[in-house]
């Protein structure tokens, strides 16, 4: 997948993987990869756990203790070894992500909807501390950062590129 050179797999799965799929699939095209979520996102069946925060952490730490740290034979992999990952890794990742950020979506969505709809919620009512929607805000933050530097850097490589 990338012979340039070594990563980690935080940085993989937040942009490698990503970015790869949308040069070699979209043809480097953002906005088709953008169109492409966004209809996996608004055709996807609505999910009954959009308000469970707690059924949210439960599925991402399935996802990385079955699949995250799995190399392309299914050997789970160990940190202090070095590892080739190739198409196959690939092809088993990327629908996962495709997966988790049109769910990402809906959730958000759901939140802010919950938010704009009923502004008198207290946070008793909810049932959320205020740690909790903080947390909320900043990694809502940091996935809007993120997304954005993403495809900053991935524009300025294309260009000097």
């Amino acid at each position: 997948m990338n012979n340039s050179g070594t990563t980690n797999l935080h940085s993989l799965w937040d942009n490698g993987i990503m970015d790869y799929r949308i040069k070699t699939d979209f043809h480097s095209n953002i906005n088709l990869y953008y169109d492409y979520i966004y209809q996996i996102m608004i055709n996807q069946p609505l999910l009954n756990n959009d308000n469970d925060i707690q059924q949210w952490i439960e599925e991402n730490l399935n996802i990385v203790c079955q699949e995250i740290y799995f190399d392309d034979d299914n050997n789970k992999m160990n940190s202090s070894i070095r590892f080739n990952l190739k198409e196959t890794y690939y092809q088993r990742s990327f629908p996962i992500i495709e997966q988790r950020l049109a769910h990402a979506g809906h959730r958000l969505g759901a939140l802010l909807n919950r938010l704009t709809k009923n502004p008198s919620i207290t946070l008793t009512e909810t049932k959320l501390s205020l740690i909790t929607y903080i947390l909320i805000i900043l990694l809502s933050f940091a996935l809007i950062l993120g997304v954005s530097l993403g495809i900053f850097f991935f524009i300025r490589y294309k260009i000097n590129h």
